[in-house]
């Protein structure tokens, strides 16, 4: 499935390949990473920015993807001893969700079922089991977590243009 734009990119990396390569396919993309190139910065492709410090435009995203960035760093942090970080992504996360328009999804891996059980109403989780591959190597995250985040979640803004289809 090809995301609909805007896109946010939260942990593009340095190159912010997908967010290039979905521009190469007309699609609106940006990308957040502290590692940006200060080239694709001024390019306009992105921002160097901290996802803690990070605070979308209300509504503004279609998309929001995070692959193995955002959560992985967000679990580590609820593992560790540090809960003013773990407190630090919370409010990040509840930001990237606040950028999000109506019908709007935000898609990430692993999971992160902690949070997710606590949205309102308006954001809507679909879960999708991670390759069996990929099981093993989340399985410690999982342990610690107590609860299973091998999988991608889907979270959706439920919304008047959800219904529509705009």
């Amino acid at each position: 499935r090809v995301p609909a734009g805007p896109v946010l990119d939260v942990g593009c990396g340095g190159e912010a390949r997908l967010v290039l390569h979905l521009r190469a396919h007309g699609i609106d993309a940006v990308g957040i990473d502290r590692s940006l190139s200060a080239a694709h910065a001024a390019d306009g492709v992105g921002a160097r920015v901290d996802w803690l410090s990070y605070a979308p435009p209300p509504r503004q995203f279609r998309t929001v993807l995070s692959h193995h960035a955002f959560s992985l760093h967000a679990l580590h942090a609820l593992a560790g001893s540090d809960a003013e970080a773990a407190r630090g992504f919370r409010r990040a996360y509840d930001r990237l969700l606040d950028g999000l328009r109506d019908g709007g999804v935000m898609a990430y891996a692993p999971g992160l079922p902690m949070w997710e059980a606590a949205l309102p109403t308006e954001l809507r989780v679909v879960r999708q089991p991670l390759p069996a591959a990929l099981q093993p190597a989340l399985a410690p995250l999982s342990r610690q977590a107590g609860q299973d985040v091998a999988y991608t979640a889907h979270v959706t803004r439920t919304g008047p243009a959800a219904a529509t289809g705009e």
